[in-house]
């Protein structure tokens, strides 16, 4: 069904008349990202601050209404805790790295993202307009990290090794955003909004759990 909603959605964007208005832009997009888990011994232990920087498009098919898309590098990540003794990671550097009972490891993230959704806007209100999306968001990792809780300390201890082959290549999810753009003259506007990010598939390649990468984007950029 995810798989079907996306490519309609692609398929939309192309199909578009040749003369819809397009509007490009690049935003910078701060966030706090968080992980979850569906595992009884496994758990989310906090969030992380990160960013997302990038070129934003819309393409407009109707006067309020428009197909949004574009590309970002993305940096995220979260906090697991782990409960127990079961889970070992393989890093770069080391094979079978030993998760301690209780130890909350840090997990930092790069990915290459691009969004495709619907955007609706309303009619100008003095210089402001506002809008919503809803939308997918394709994921493509770029660089994986990882970073050893208090159970570790000293040359045992894990400080950004480069997790070889425990993230999942690819990541999917939605996204839900509001927002307003300032009009400054022409087709020149500032944008302003915030977007929730939920993930719909597994972050980590382990088929025994379900981490899910989540996080919340303040978007501040200028249209054109």
């Amino acid at each position: 069904m995810k798989k079907i909603a996306i490519t309609a959605l692609f398929a939309l964007a192309f199909l578009l008349p040749a003369h819809s208005q397009v509007h490009f832009g690049i935003t910078l997009d701060p966030q706090v990202s968080w992980l979850s888990s569906d595992h009884k011994k496994i758990e989310g232990d906090g969030s992380i601050p990160g960013i997302a920087f990038g070129l934003n498009i819309d393409k407009y098919f109707a006067e309020h209404y428009a197909v949004y898309s574009g590309v970002f590098i993305e940096s995220t990540g979260g906090y697991l805790k782990y409960n127990t003794t079961e889970f070992k990671l393989d890093t770069k550097d080391r094979p079978n790295y030993e998760i301690e009972s209780g130890e909350s490891m840090k997990y930092r993230l790069q990915y290459l993202t691009a969004p495709i959704g619907i955007k609706l806007k309303t009619n100008p209100i003095g210089y402001n307009s506002f809008y919503a999306n809803l939308g997918f968001k394709t994921s493509i990792l770029l660089k994986s990290k990882g970073f050893s809780g208090s159970g570790h300390i000293g040359a045992d201890a894990m400080d950004g090794e480069v997790l070889d082959g425990e993230m999942n290549f690819l990541n999917l999810g939605y996204q839900i955003g509001v927002g307003t753009e300032y009009a400054l003259g022409g087709n020149v506007a500032l944008i302003f909004g915030v977007t929730y990010n939920n993930g719909l598939t597994n972050t980590v390649n382990d088929s025994s759990l379900h981490i899910n990468l989540n996080n919340v984007s303040f978007k501040v950029g200028v249209m054109f």
